[in-house]
Protein backbone atom coordinates (compact mmCIF):
# COMPACT_ATOMS: atom_id res chain seq x y z
CA UNK A 1 0.00 0.00 0.00
CA UNK A 2 3.01 2.38 0.66
CA UNK A 3 3.35 5.15 3.06
CA UNK A 4 -0.51 6.11 4.78
CA UNK A 5 -0.90 9.77 4.32
CA UNK A 6 -4.69 10.40 5.34
CA UNK A 7 -6.85 8.54 7.34
CA UNK A 8 -10.67 8.85 7.27
CA UNK A 9 -13.57 8.45 9.87
CA UNK A 10 -17.28 9.17 10.75
CA UNK A 11 -16.84 13.07 12.21
CA UNK A 12 -20.12 11.87 14.53
CA UNK A 13 -19.24 8.78 15.68
CA UNK A 14 -15.33 9.52 17.20
CA UNK A 15 -14.15 11.01 19.53
CA UNK A 16 -11.95 14.16 18.90
CA UNK A 17 -8.74 14.16 17.15
CA UNK A 18 -6.11 16.05 16.55
CA UNK A 19 -5.80 17.13 12.89
CA UNK A 20 -2.46 15.00 12.32
CA UNK A 21 -0.43 12.81 13.65
CA UNK A 22 3.10 11.37 13.75
CA UNK A 23 3.61 7.57 11.82
CA UNK A 24 7.14 5.98 11.75
CA UNK A 25 8.36 9.71 11.18
CA UNK A 26 5.59 10.55 8.63
CA UNK A 27 3.08 12.84 9.30
CA UNK A 28 -0.32 11.70 8.72
CA UNK A 29 -3.50 13.76 8.11
CA UNK A 30 -6.52 12.79 9.97
CA UNK A 31 -10.14 13.85 8.39
CA UNK A 32 -13.35 13.18 9.56
CA UNK A 33 -16.60 13.25 7.39
CA UNK A 34 -19.99 13.54 8.28
CA UNK A 35 -20.75 11.54 4.98
CA UNK A 36 -18.70 8.38 5.80
CA UNK A 37 -20.55 5.08 7.14
CA UNK A 38 -19.91 4.98 10.65
CA UNK A 39 -18.43 2.22 11.12
CA UNK A 40 -15.78 2.53 8.53
CA UNK A 41 -11.94 4.20 8.24
CA UNK A 42 -10.45 4.63 5.31
CA UNK A 43 -6.57 4.62 5.26
CA UNK A 44 -5.01 6.56 2.00
CA UNK A 45 -1.77 6.54 0.48
CA UNK A 46 -1.02 7.90 -2.82
CA UNK A 47 -1.64 4.33 -4.80
CA UNK A 48 -4.30 3.02 -2.39
CA UNK A 49 -7.09 3.11 -0.20
CA UNK A 50 -8.35 0.61 2.16
CA UNK A 51 -11.73 0.79 3.88
CA UNK A 52 -12.07 -0.86 7.71
CA UNK A 53 -14.98 -1.93 8.68
CA UNK A 54 -15.08 -1.48 12.33
CA UNK A 55 -17.23 -3.55 14.64
CA UNK A 56 -18.37 -2.50 17.97
CA UNK A 57 -16.86 -3.72 21.18
CA UNK A 58 -19.96 -5.12 22.14
CA UNK A 59 -20.52 -7.06 19.51
CA UNK A 60 -21.23 -10.84 20.05
CA UNK A 61 -17.67 -12.27 19.24
CA UNK A 62 -18.96 -14.93 16.80
CA UNK A 63 -21.35 -12.01 14.88
CA UNK A 64 -17.61 -9.82 14.95
CA UNK A 65 -15.55 -12.49 13.53
CA UNK A 66 -18.46 -13.38 10.88
CA UNK A 67 -18.70 -9.79 9.64
CA UNK A 68 -15.08 -9.02 9.96
CA UNK A 69 -14.41 -12.44 7.98
CA UNK A 70 -17.21 -11.25 5.11
CA UNK A 71 -15.62 -8.31 4.80
CA UNK A 72 -12.23 -9.36 4.19
CA UNK A 73 -13.16 -11.92 1.77
CA UNK A 74 -11.56 -11.19 -1.58
CA UNK A 75 -13.69 -9.68 -4.11
CA UNK A 76 -16.55 -8.60 -1.04
CA UNK A 77 -19.20 -6.45 -1.91
CA UNK A 78 -21.64 -6.83 0.30
CA UNK A 79 -22.72 -3.52 1.76
CA UNK A 80 -21.50 -2.32 5.29
CA UNK A 81 -25.14 -2.25 7.23
CA UNK A 82 -25.23 -6.15 5.43
CA UNK A 83 -21.88 -7.43 6.83
CA UNK A 84 -22.68 -5.81 10.21
CA UNK A 85 -26.89 -7.61 10.43
CA UNK A 86 -24.80 -10.69 9.12
CA UNK A 87 -26.85 -10.59 6.08
CA UNK A 88 -23.30 -11.13 3.57
CA UNK A 89 -22.58 -13.57 0.21
CA UNK A 90 -22.89 -16.67 1.10
CA UNK A 91 -19.64 -18.68 1.29
CA UNK A 92 -17.65 -15.33 2.11
CA UNK A 93 -16.95 -16.57 5.55
CA UNK A 94 -15.82 -19.70 4.27
CA UNK A 95 -11.89 -19.17 2.60
CA UNK A 96 -9.60 -20.86 4.78
CA UNK A 97 -6.80 -18.21 4.36
CA UNK A 98 -8.82 -15.74 6.16
CA UNK A 99 -10.18 -17.96 8.99
CA UNK A 100 -5.94 -19.01 9.22
CA UNK A 101 -4.84 -15.19 9.00
CA UNK A 102 -7.38 -14.79 12.10
CA UNK A 103 -6.35 -17.31 14.16
CA UNK A 104 -2.60 -16.15 13.77
CA UNK A 105 -3.65 -12.46 14.55
CA UNK A 106 -4.63 -14.02 18.43
CA UNK A 107 -8.47 -14.36 16.99
CA UNK A 108 -10.75 -11.88 19.03
CA UNK A 109 -8.94 -8.87 20.89
CA UNK A 110 -10.13 -7.80 24.54
CA UNK A 111 -13.72 -6.28 25.03
CA UNK A 112 -13.65 -2.87 24.93
CA UNK A 113 -11.35 -2.30 21.55
CA UNK A 114 -11.95 -2.48 18.57
CA UNK A 115 -11.92 -4.86 15.79
CA UNK A 116 -10.46 -4.19 12.34
CA UNK A 117 -10.22 -5.65 8.73
CA UNK A 118 -6.83 -6.29 7.77
CA UNK A 119 -5.73 -5.10 11.49
CA UNK A 120 -5.72 -6.81 15.11
CA UNK A 121 -7.06 -4.08 17.04
CA UNK A 122 -7.17 -0.58 17.18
Amino acid sequence: MGPVEDVTYNLDTWGPTPRRISLDGRRVRLSGYRSQHPATIDVLSAADRVTLLVVAPDAAPEAAHSALMAAGHRGNTDHVDALLRGEFAPGAVDDELAQQRWDLDGGPVDAGRFRLVGMSNL
